[in-house]
């Protein structure tokens, strides 16, 4: 347990500081201190590690545009994350260098390269173009958000040569009463490409308490399709599913969640089953905002996959921003 002290600890001095600007350069970011503890039957697997995460953004005001370093320290290693200049050309902002950030919101890559957004009405559009591995696998991105009505949108459309990975992804939500109600829809556009994902969710509000529901099935090709991996659930959005989306082929996958703030804790629990590989979890949360900076987290997880036996995982987490 001491390096759960040492990270936690340092996770809230961090929360005593505030961002820093010296001459129009920016400085700020956060630490995220974390602890995992897996246990398992097979007791070779079983682990407890602090994975502590720095990230330091640095903004700074040339010529009337900006640029935008992001730096991450972690596991010993000081990785460039982001590095580009941002500007406004008539109503078109221009992101460029050797790490831009792609425009869509279901793809994302900080690669060299070139991004153009611009406002339209109610609307967002945009594109980009990013540097591959190789001449071949470079990629250009369109991508479009906005809100018609009580409906909110957006769509990505990425293609590039061979060994990119192409698609076309959609998502959609809209409230409909005490109802939240969203969709999701991502397709591969590679040739012979069968993959796909299809996603519903649903949320409401009922006596203080926040539940929610998901459903989501593949194609024959499976339903890994955008960058985003359905199986992860901080960076996915909802419509995608969570931790176990419908990834195999013809796979269809479910999850349910509920949430309820007691006492200034947000608790929750969550849970969610996968059909072609017998896969589920099972998680139970509780969130605390320590003060303007500072959040503490706790999460205790059990996954299983097909015949073998539960593998849980307890997460302890401060995140402080700077």
């Amino acid at each position: 347990m001491k390096l759960v002290k040492m990270s936690l600890v340092a996770a809230v001095a961090v929360a005593g500081l505030s961002t820093a600007s010296i001459a129009g350069t920016t400085i700020s970011g956060g630490l995220d201190g974390r602890y995992l503890m897996t246990m398992s039957p097979d007791t070779a697997k079983n682990s407890g590690v602090s994975r502590d995460r720095i990230d330091i953004h640095i903004k700074s005001k040339v010529d009337g545009g900006l640029v935008h370093a992001k730096f991450r320290s972690e596991k010993g290693t000081i990785v460039r994350k982001a590095l580009y200049a941002k500007f406004n050309v008539a109503g078109l902002n221009v992101a460029m260098g050797p790490q831009t950030g792609s425009v869509g919101k279901l793809s994302f890559g900080t690669k060299a390269g070139v991004s153009l957004r611009k406002k339209v009405g109610a609307m967002k559009v945009g594109a980009s173009i990013m540097k591959g591995a190789t001449d071949t696998q470079d990629q250009q991105t369109f991508a479009i958000t906005g809100k018609a009505g009580i409906v909110g949108f957006a769509a990505d459309y990425q293609m590039g040569g061979d060994g990119a990975n192409k698609y076309l992804a959609a998502l959609a939500h809209a409230k409909v009463g005490p109802a939240k109600l969203g969709f999701g829809y991502a397709a591969g556009a590679n040739e012979d490409d069968d993959r796909s994902v299809l996603g519903f969710t649903a949320g409401m509000s009922v006596a203080g308490m926040n539940l929610g529901a998901g459903y989501t099935m593949a194609g024959e090709g499976g339903g890994k399709v955008t960058e985003y991996h359905i199986s992860n659930a901080s960076s996915v959005p909802k419509e995608l599913g969570y931790y176990y989306g419908a990834v195999a082929a013809d796979a269809k996958a479910f999850f349910v969640n509920v949430s309820k703030k007691v006492s200034g804790v947000k608790v929750g629990a969550y849970f969610s089953s996968e059909s072609e590989h017998s896969l589920s979890a099972f998680q139970v949360s509780a969130v605390k905002k320590l003060n303007a900076q500072s959040t503490f987290k706790a999460f205790y997880t059990s996954k299983t996959a097909d015949t073998a036996d539960a593998v849980n995982t307890l997460e302890l987490r401060i995140a402080s921003k700077f």
